[in-house]
């Protein structure tokens, strides 16, 4: 979202920040509502002052689409990024709230990118985020094979690879997950660890 991307309708070095904060707020309230997007009604309702109104309707990321009364996110990316901006600033149990299932502990599936792309966004000293990994390696470990491998120290993205292949094996069934393919899961878990394990599982006639 690069200052040229706005209008020069508007002075960039006093309006460019805040038109990125609005975005985050729609973007944000996009991602609950399982959108993409959102109706005239509903932005005048997020969006209430006309100043702010004016602001984002400069931004090219962000458009009503033509021959509809409804606005949209040029590419899903923009959406899912504002909203893990967002979230960066909400403590531990709101992030959870927001991206878990209400009835048991697994990422709702529409937060998936959101929460590679807020992983990506937080530093490791951030007190959000060893929390947060930690509540995802115990409830639904999937989820952070598509994580960029840099952002997991190698023991662990080895021990998550190990994880997900024995449970998948206690069922009896092939690896297959909508979170991730066969690719994905190799690189994540790439190791010597890795590697042997497969290999004794692969030679173990038990198996």
């Amino acid at each position: 979202l690069e200052k040229k991307q706005f209008s020069t309708s508007f002075n960039l070095n006093d309006e460019d920040e805040r038109a990125l904060e609005l975005l985050r707020k729609v973007s944000i309230a996009m991602e609950m509502l399982g959108t993409r997007n959102i109706d005239s009604k509903d932005l005048r309702k997020l969006v209430s002052e006309k100043a702010d109104f004016e602001l984002i309707k400069h931004c090219t990321v962000f458009n009503k689409e033509e021959g509809f009364e409804h606005w949209k996110f040029e590419h899903n990316n923009f959406q899912e990024i504002l909203s893990a901006e967002k979230l960066a600033e909400l403590p531990y149990e709101a992030v959870i709230g927001l991206i878990a299932f209400k009835d048991y502990n697994k990422v709702q599936p529409s937060w998936a990118n959101t929460l590679s792309f807020l992983i990506s966004l937080l530093d490791e000293h951030d007190v959000l985020f060893q929390p947060l990994i930690s509540w995802i390696i115990t409830h639904d470990p999937e989820v952070l094979v598509k994580v960029e491998k840099e952002r997991i120290p190698q023991k662990t993205r080895t021990e998550i690879f190990i994880q997900i292949f024995n449970y998948y094996k206690e069922l009896n069934i092939w690896i297959n997950s909508n979170k991730f393919s066969y690719y994905d899961l190799a690189h994540f878990g790439e190791s010597n660890t890795s590697i042997n394990f497969i290999i004794n599982e692969v030679i173990n006639t038990d198996n």
